[in-house]
């Protein structure tokens, strides 16, 4: 089952102040077939004070939002490329990145970097919902691959360039 619909998150995270409730939220709508494309640090890894500063961050909030292990998450900057599932879904070329899981970690792989870590990664849900990890730093120089990540099986062709040729 593809997912139903999809939001895309242009932020760098949120802070613990938005924690809760958006995370329920979250969760219920990959949960119920939503499409979750996040172009910064994964949800819940921040924590922050009263007045919204980060004060430092935590790995098992991630986890328990997404089922998927942060243990292991590392910011750390290495070059990155695009696997075949990830050139599939409209990723196009190299790029420098950090924030990395494992990669025992139980994700589709969509990049890896040159020491084997997930950079951009799918985890599916039981609904057909996805949550789609792209670039750890609030990427939006590269809207075409955003945009052909966050269409991919929803109303267009999956091919990339099949997207741009339909305009």
């Amino acid at each position: 089952m593809a997912p139903v619909s999809a939001v895309v998150f242009a932020i760098d995270g949120w802070t613990s102040a938005y924690a809760g409730e958006s995370e329920s939220l979250l969760r219920r709508y990959l949960d119920n077939g939503g499409r979750v494309v996040w172009l910064g640090h994964a949800p819940g890894f921040f924590v922050s004070n009263e007045e919204g500063q980060v004060t430092g961050v935590d790995r098992s909030r991630p986890a328990a939002i997404l089922d998927v292990d942060h243990s292991a998450y590392n910011t750390d900057q290495y070059g990155t490329w695009p696997t075949e599932e990830g050139r599939a879904r409209g990723l196009t070329s190299w790029w420098v990145a950090g924030s990395r899981l494992d990669s025992g970690v139980d994700v589709t792989v969509l990049a890896s970097n040159e020491v084997d870590g997930t950079v951009a990664w799918l985890r599916s849900y039981a609904g057909g919902g996805e949550f789609i990890q792209l670039y750890a730093t609030g990427e939006t120089r590269r809207l075409d691959e955003i945009r052909a990540v966050t269409e991919y099986g929803l109303f267009r062709s999956p091919d990339a360039r099949d997207v741009e040729a339909a305009r």
